[in-house]
């Protein structure tokens, strides 16, 4: 989709078009799946297996999903997928199998979506809506496919949009892809609200940054150069923090509404794991270090990083992406090892909360404001967990 540069205005209209709520695509029945995440298989053709059933994984050709890993045992482990619930057990491998770097025993472990499977070098973890993942991993999946959509759509309408989300998630990012799908030759002028609006006299469109931080004085100033250019369109960076300033009377809603003629919220880094390996890929490619294009890493080096939190998100990995490639670089070596990366490994980075949260949407019938209410967090936070776990609130009601 791409419109001329005469689509820079902004409507007049006080409504919003909100596209941050999760849908849950009624009627339709949710199909769940694996992904194989990584591999050192240079043949592997399919990385997408959809469909209920179980599934052994080994090097043996009889195996459902045969691979050419020789770390594997010729029948490594077995993973069972339901509708809405899996199971992972280990048959007896030489290296073992590891969910969440945990070494598995003899019995079934539970695998909830989120959850990371090691079979030798190779990383598999489980999906409960695969159709998000349909053109994975040549497309984005899950999360960051859904962002992609969103801005797709939105970014021929003139309208103001906010670009919501954590700070490092690549709010930035957001903006430059919207301003590369309007097909406009305007340029895209980045302007930190909180040191000066002149910018916004002369451009056209603008990645407004740190709203937040701007005070009533500012904020009158920003309302008249809208009102006085209907030929301004912003793309503005949000966070909770301004969301709560509304709330509180600190930001002038009418402004926040004027801002927000469409929503999008950038996920966390965390909430598309399933990415990570084709976002450390691009940031290698990237990079202005020696040799980080040449460096290749291997199983555990994933893993530990799917298991880290990210509180950092993009930003945080691209600092400890480069940090291992020197490491590497001071050993002369182009391999990555996991030791390089200074992360805290947490093992179970989404089930303590998910159990949670499943126990208290069960008390309260399936109500997301009462469950986030009674656990202090946002509603967004419960559709979030929610979609990790392929869930929905109407599975809790009686």
């Amino acid at each position: 989709m791409s419109g001329s540069s005469s689509q820079t205005g902004a409507p007049e209209t006080s409504s919003t078009l909100s596209l941050r709520e999760p849908s849950t695509r009624s009627g339709s029945t949710r199909q769940p799946g694996l992904l194989v995440i990584f591999g050192p298989d240079p043949a592997l053709a399919t990385l997408v297996h959809p469909g209920r059933g179980r599934r052994t994984i080994g090097r043996q050709a009889d195996q459902t999903i045969c691979l050419a890993d020789a770390a594997l045992s010729r029948a490594h482990a077995e993973i069972d997928v339901g509708a809405d619930a899996a199971q992972v057990r280990d048959l007896g491998s030489h290296n073992g199998t590891y969910l969440n770097g945990v070494k598995l025993g003899a019995a079934s472990k539970p695998l909830v979506q989120g959850d990371l499977v090691r079979c030798g070098n190779t990383l598999l973890t489980v999906v409960f809506d695969v159709a998000a993942f349909a053109e994975w991993p040549a497309q984005a999946g899950g999360a960051s496919r859904e962002l992609e959509q969103r801005l797709d759509v939105i970014a021929p309408l003139a309208v103001n949009v906010l670009i919501e989300g954590e700070v490092g998630s690549g709010r930035r990012d957001a903006a430059q892809r919207l301003h590369r799908l309007t097909g406009s030759d305007v340029p895209l002028v980045v302007v930190d609200a909180g040191a000066t609006l002149s910018p916004l006299e002369r451009a056209r469109l603008v990645y407004l940054e740190n709203l937040s931080e701007i005070d009533p004085g500012r904020q009158a100033e920003l309302w008249r150069l809208l009102q006085a250019r209907r030929d301004l369109r912003l793309f503005s960076q949000a966070s909770e923090a301004l969301v709560a300033a509304v709330e509180r009377g600190e930001f002038r809603r009418d402004l926040f509404e004027r801002l927000a003629g469409a929503r999008v919220r950038v996920p966390a880094l965390r909430e598309r794991r399933e990415d990570l390996v084709s976002l450390v890929q691009q940031l290698l490619r990237c990079s202005e270090l020696p040799r980080a294009c040449e460096v290749s890493f291997d199983a555990q080096f994933v893993e530990r990083l799917w298991l880290h939190s990210w509180p950092g998100n993009m930003a945080e990995l691209r600092r400890v992406l480069d940090g291992a490639v020197l490491e590497a670089n001071l050993r002369q070596e182009t391999q990555l090892r996991a030791s390089d990366l200074p992360l805290r490994q947490t093992n179970e980075p989404p089930r303590a909360v998910h159990a949670l949260i499943e126990r208290q949407l069960s008390e309260t019938n399936g109500n997301v404001a009462a469950c986030a209410a009674q656990l202090k967090m946002s509603r967004r936070q419960i559709y979030q967990a929610l979609k990790e776990m392929g869930r929905t609130a109407g599975d809790f009601r009686q």
